[in-house]
């Protein structure tokens, strides 16, 4: 399947909170204490996106965003929870009391790359991690928004970001 995504889209990185390095195809944030938001690009209704992320000790979570709007008041997030062990699908805003979407164990260590590979389709959603979980969802309360990355409270690195389509929909 991702070999069928060969036409790569341009990534336009933007800052929204916090300090962010750019370097090409790698992005990293120090957000020690805070919070850290990029956003990459309007994401196509059907794509793969991937990047390998990186984070140090003591960071309590970093991941992407989808389908983010401009002022991030609403999107859906792919997070890494090292405290926890875990990978996370969520949304933003919650109804209520509710809990994130889904979770599944994933055993990580600082300063370890961790892959991601995420194929999006309308309202479908799949996210694999190093080729050993993975989690699938239904994305049905924002159809539209921007590529993002983010940090919280801690450093991370995501190197080699890429957002694909298909040839056929470029």
């Amino acid at each position: 399947i991702p070999a069928a995504f060969t036409q790569r889209q341009a990534l336009n990185a933007t800052p929204v909170l916090g300090q962010w390095q750019v370097q090409e195809n790698t992005l990293a944030a120090q957000a020690v204490g805070r919070m850290s938001m990029l956003t990459l690009g309007e994401m196509p209704d059907e794509c793969l996106l991937e990047t390998t992320i990186t984070y140090t000790p003591g960071t309590q979570s970093c991941g992407l965003l989808l389908r983010a709007d401009g002022a991030l008041d609403r999107y859906y997030q792919v997070r890494l929870e090292p405290a926890n062990q875990r990978l996370v699908i969520d949304r933003w805003p919650r109804k209520g009391d509710e809990p994130f979407m889904l979770e599944r164990p994933l055993a990580m260590a600082p300063g370890e790359a961790i892959s991601l590979q995420l194929l999006v389709d309308g309202t479908n959603l799949v996210v694999y991690a190093d080729n050993r979980v993975a989690l699938s969802c239904r994305m049905y309360d924002h159809r539209d928004g921007n590529l993002g990355v983010f940090v919280n409270e801690g450093e991370a690195t995501f190197a080699e970001v890429s957002m694909r389509v298909r040839a056929t929909e470029a």
